[in-house]
C-alpha cells in the first residue's frame, strides 16, 4: 500500500495542474463564446462558433475534466490517480514485467 501512495504522490500534482489548467481554459472559453454569441447575428458564424465550442468541450472532457472540478467540488474519485487505480496500475506493471 505504501508504494501506491508514493506513486500517487508523484503523479497527482501533474494531474491536478492539468485539470486546473483545463478548468481555467473552459471558463475563459465559455466567457468568450457567450460574448461573441451575443454580439453575432450571422447564422453561419453562430453555427461555426457553436461547433467550435462543442469540439472544445469534447476535447476538455476527453482529457479528464469532470463536473466536480467545474463546480469546485474536487474529490478523489474525480482524479485519475486514486489509490485504487494506483494499486491496479502498479500491480499490472509488476505482473507484466515481473518483480
Amino acid at each position: 500500500m505504501m508504494k501506491t501512495q508514493v506513486f500517487r504522490q508523484f503523479e497527482s500534482p501533474a494531474e491536478i495542474s492539468k485539470l486546473t489548467f483545463l478548468n481555467t481554459s473552459l471558463h475563459e472559453t465559455r466567457i468568450k463564446f457567450l460574448e461573441t454569441l451575443v454580439n453575432t447575428k450571422d447564422e453561419d458564424t453562430i453555427y461555426d462558433l457553436v461547433s467550435g465550442y462543442e469540439t472544445f468541450l469534447r476535447h476538455t472532457f476527453e482529457q479528464g475534466l469532470h463536473e466536480n472540478w467545474i463546480i469546485g467540488e474536487r474529490d478523489e474519485e474525480s482524479e485519475k490517480w486514486t489509490t485504487l487505480k494506483a494499486v491496479f496500475f502498479s500491480s499490472t506493471v509488476l505482473t507484466t514485467i515481473g518483480m
